[in-house]
Formats: structure tokens, C-alpha cells, sequence
């Protein structure tokens, strides 16, 4: 079994005016280092794979529904919309959802915790994400070691995580990676927990003038945004990172903080100053570069009118962004940590900030 080693905490300066009620979300994060047993191909991106071999093995550890339930129950009407249900595939519209462990903390619907949503999104937030070293090499060696990162946010998840990566390992012994099935185990002598505290107090309200001369952004894994593709749109500037991030961290300490489903938590945020601040942002130069990555899913692949197989597109690199206002730097420090955009529980769109 797994064991962590306590890593120092980094100390979160506190830049922002401080609201009334703090709200305060605690995260941890788990550093392993994944060891291959066997040689053959690999993705460059592995922590779709990763992702992969827990989901179902975990769903049938904690749902409180039997498979042969699920099964049974899908199809008939969703208690809330009356669209037929898909309980043999997702969470969503399933009763139990907030009495069950892993509805709350890997397939939230908010609509069956709460009975309403915010401006119509129903699906909640995914506090668990696994996300590998990027870009890895695409043929694998006995012996070769990759750095796996296992992110949970709140306490429920937290309480998760030594299980989860427990059945990582058990899983990597058994079914293994890629088409080839390269098994791999997990170093527990490489193991480090860090812990943070997202508190809503630290993030700023509104902009305060001052600015930082430069900022460069590093993408740790792939990023992937609406409308920022070589298709739609142009590379993704500070106005499409920032808006992402605003969204993604006000949700997390929305449906993860001491009173889940709060809706006028930040509720003194100038959310579209700040966005307007971050429009204003000028990229100096930028590194990305266009990725694409076939991925597919497992429990799709037993419903021959569902997609199992599809693309994964975004971008990887770094951009370098001048005179960014103060007030942005929290906010993009919090969700380059946790994670934006496109499949966020496989790791994407994660990254840190070095500022100049």
C-alpha cells in the first residue's frame, strides 16, 4: 500500500480586499513516479489512460447502486428534465446522486443535489484530475519513470485519494497501457503530498491598478478552449485563459466550499472588470504549438450509437503576456493549479506562472 510523505506547504500570499465570509477549500496534491514493467508504444499524453483505468472500477466500488440497478434504470425518464437516462453510462439525473459518494465527487449533477443550476450548467465540477509528465515519450522502456500528479479538491476528495492511486497501481499490474498493455507500478518511495487552501478572501474583487511588467504563462499540459483552434479561432490569448480561469475557480468554491450550491459566494467580485482588465492584456510572444491526440472511451464502447473514438485538440507550450494588472495574478495561479477547459480531470490545462 501507498503511503504519503507530508510535503511544506507553500505559503498563499494574500493580495485582495477581504470579503465578509470566507469561504475556504482545501486541496491535495500527490506526486508518484510511475515506473514501466514492459517495453512498447505509448501517447505522448498518458493521463487520458490513466484517467481511464480507475473510472469504472471506482464507480463500482463506491455508487450505491448495483451494476444490474443501473442497467435497469436507464432509459426511464430523468426525475427532473423527463429525458431518458444513461445510468449505465453517467450519474447525471440518477436520485442518489447526493447521498452517493462518487456522484458528489466524480459526476456531480447539481440540478439533483440542489434543484437548480447556475446559468444552465448542470453538470458540477470534477474534484479529482490525474495528469502525467508532458509530453512523455511515445515508446516505452522497461524501467522508464514518468511523474504522475493526482489533484482532489475538498475534503470528500481529499479522503479519496490514497485509495484512488492504491487502485492506480492495482490496475497498472493487471491491465496495463496503450495497445500494447505495458503494466507499470508506482514507486512509493517517490510519494509527496502538498496541501493548499483556496480562501476567497485571498482572490481580488476588482482591479487595483497596479500591473506586472511580465508574465509568462507555461503550459504543463494540453490546452484546450472553445474557440481558441486552428479551425475556429486564433492561438488563446490572456482574455481566454482568464475567463476560463474566473469561471473555473468561482465554481470551486461555489460547489466545494463550506456551504455547497451557494450561489452568491464572490458575490462582491467585479467579474466583468476583471475580464475587461484581462481583454487589455498584450501577448509579446507565444510558444504554442497545435497538439492532437486520438482518445477513446471504455464504457462508450459497449453502446454501438455513442462515440467511442474521437480527437483531442489544444495547444502546449508557453506564451509571455506584458503588463498584466495584479489582480489577475490569484486568479490564473488558482486555476493553472487546478486545471481549464477540455478534459481538466485528465490533467489538461494546467500550468504555472513565472513572473518577471
Amino acid at each position: 500500500m501507498l503511503q504519503a510523505v507530508l510535503a511544506p506547504s507553500t505559503p498563499q500570499r494574500d493580495v485582495s480586499t477581504i470579503d465578509t465570509v470566507t469561504f475556504e477549500v482545501p486541496m491535495q496534491t500527490h506526486f508518484v513516479e510511475l515506473v514501466m514493467l514492459g517495453a512498447g508504444r505509448l501517447n505522448a499524453w498518458l493521463s487520458p489512460a490513466l484517467r481511464g483505468l480507475t473510472g469504472k472500477a471506482l464507480r463500482d466500488q463506491m455508487c450505491l447502486l448495483t451494476t444490474a440497478e443501473r442497467i435497469q434504470l436507464s432509459g426511464l425518464p430523468d426525475p427532473k428534465t423527463g429525458q431518458p437516462r444513461r445510468l449505465d453510462l453517467y450519474c447525471r439525473g440518477c436520485e442518489q446522486n447526493a447521498a452517493c459518494a462518487y456522484g458528489r465527487v466524480f459526476e456531480a449533477d447539481l440540478l439533483m443535489q440542489h434543484g437548480r443550476t447556475a446559468k444552465g450548467v448542470r453538470d458540477g465540477m470534477r474534484f479529482v484530475s490525474i495528469a502525467s509528465s508532458f509530453p512523455g515519450p511515445i515508446l516505452a522502456e522497461e524501467g522508464q519513470r514518468h511523474q504522475v500528479r493526482l489533484l482532489t479538491i475538498g475534503e470528500e476528495a481529499n479522503s479519496q485519494a490514497m485509495p484512488l492511486l492504491n487502485l492506480l497501481a492495482e490496475h497498472g499490474d493487471r491491465r496495463g497501457l496503450g495497445s500494447d498493455h505495458i503494466r507499470f507500478a508506482l514507486d512509493p518511495n517517490s510519494l509527496v503530498r502538498e496541501k493548499r487552501i483556496l480562501r476567497s478572501s485571498e482572490l481580488p474583487r476588482q482591479i487595483c491598478g497596479a500591473a506586472v511588467p511580465c508574465v509568462e504563462i507555461l503550459l504543463g499540459a494540453p490546452l484546450s478552449l472553445k474557440g481558441c483552434d486552428q479551425v475556429r479561432g486564433p492561438q488563446p490569448g490572456m482574455k481566454d485563459m482568464f475567463d476560463h480561469a474566473l469561471r473555473t475557480v468561482s465554481r470551486v468554491i461555489r460547489e466545494c466550499g463550506p456551504e455547497p450550491g451557494r450561489m452568491d459566494a464572490l458575490g462582491d467580485v467585479d467579474f466583468r472588470g476583471l475580464k475587461a482588465a484581462a481583454a487589455d492584456v498584450e501577448c509579446e510572444s507565444s510558444q504554442f504549438q497545435w497538439f492532437e491526440q486520438s482518445r477513446s472511451s471504455r464504457r462508450q464502447k459497449q453502446h454501438p450509437d455513442l462515440s467511442s473514438h474521437w480527437e483531442f485538440r489544444g495547444w502546449c507550450g508557453s506564451a509571455i503576456f506584458r503588463n498584466v494588472p495584479l489582480a489577475l495574478i490569484p486568479w490564473l495561479t488558482w486555476a493553472g493549479h487546478i486545471g481549464i477547459g477540455d478534459s481538466r480531470v485528465c490533467g489538461a490545462g494546467i500550468w504555472c506562472l513565472r513572473l518577471g
